[in-house]
């Protein structure tokens, strides 16, 4: 049986739950040891609000794993165009850092990637993973120069870390459970 008030699972004999302290309304059935009562039809809210929990967390983590083999693809398109880039400014002898900014934000990238897919499971991971994203977010603002593409894989990178630090939010939040 469980408590009507905070769900805690309780011993069908108990009158008084012992977290918080509700009365707790036992029919004759239950008093009656020798009857027998279905109890696996009983759900608690607080085993709902675990399913329900464990469902998002589930979510943030397939999000993690989906934009962390993103990023590792996308990761050999952004250094082709970054070495395409720096060539293009230093043949050029202008003053543009796009393809070294390129170049960083990839390192970021990968490693963040890696830090995701190998760890899924720990909140650990998932924030190194988000620091790795803002600062391959910083980078590619503070560094795009006119390249518009940089600053578009930067606003990703923020989006990407803030999955990733809500991921590691809801594992936090379910380890305390």
């Amino acid at each position: 049986m469980y408590c009507h008030q905070c769900g805690r699972k309780l011993d069908a004999s108990v009158c008084f739950c012992p977290d918080c302290g509700a009365k707790q309304n036992i029919s004759a059935v239950e008093k009656n040891d020798s009857a027998t009562v279905d109890r696996t039809t009983q759900v608690s809210p607080k085993d709902q609000d675990n399913t329900d929990t464990s469902e998002k967390e589930a979510g943030y983590q397939q999000a993690r794993f989906v934009i962390s083999i993103a990023t590792m693809v996308f990761t050999f398109l952004i250094l082709f165009q970054s070495c395409a880039v720096g060539l293009g400014n230093s043949l050029e002898g202008n003053l543009e850092n796009g393809g070294s900014a390129g170049l960083l934000l990839c390192i970021c990238w990968w490693i963040a990637g890696i830090l995701n897919i190998s760890k899924r499971k720990e909140a650990k991971s998932a924030r190194s993973a988000a620091v790795a994203y803002i600062v391959a977010g910083v980078i590619g603002l503070l560094l795009a120069g006119s390249f518009a593409d940089l600053k578009i894989y930067s606003v990703a990178s923020f989006i990407f870390a803030g999955i990733c630090y809500l991921a590691s939010k809801e594992s936090t939040h379910k380890k305390q459970s």
